[in-house]
């Protein structure tokens, strides 16, 4: 009895190594349905340089939402129909003027971008790819302001 069960112990462990030690791949099924979202904000500052838009921020919504000004934008709600929306995903920007969002469910989004040091925002209907980076950028023109900016938009298609 006392042999059978060293044996049985010791099978146990092996298939545990072998199951712990193997590697996992994600269910492809579920990876087919993200994307990536990278948004490069900058703004022109004083000296006429080219500057990251530090604690930026984006928000998205979904495409029927629209934000009606600046204070919707800021307070991260926008409005169907009238009726106030709450956001869906918000992220700031690091030191780098960079928004990342990783593994969003791919699809139509309205995007908001608040410009903090410009108190601006844009907005726009993106469309996140499945499994690739979807690179946009946002240039906050200087002229102070303090209606939303539509223009100018950029767009790298997608990268990884």
């Amino acid at each position: 009895m006392n042999f059978d069960m060293k044996k049985i112990i010791s099978k146990i462990l092996i298939i545990s190594i072998f199951f712990l030690s193997s590697e996992c791949n994600p269910d492809p099924e579920i990876e087919s349905h993200i994307g990536h979202l990278k948004i490069n904000v900058t703004f022109t500052n004083a000296e006429g340089r080219l500057s990251p838009e530090i604690g930026a921020w984006a928000l998205l919504f979904g495409t029927k939402a629209k934000c009606s000004d600046y204070y919707e934008a800021k307070m991260g709600y926008a409005r169907i129909d009238g009726e106030r929306i709450l956001r869906r995903y918000e992220v700031s920007a690091d030191d780098q003027g960079v928004i990342l969002m990783k593994n969003m469910p791919a699809g139509e989004y309205y995007l908001t971008v608040i410009s903090k040091a410009r108190l601006r925002y844009s907005e726009k209907i993106i469309t996140i790819p499945l499994g690739d980076t979807l690179i946009v950028s946002k240039h906050f023109t200087n002229d102070y302001k303090f209606d939303h900016d539509l223009e100018p938009w950029d767009y790298e298609m997608p990268t990884e």
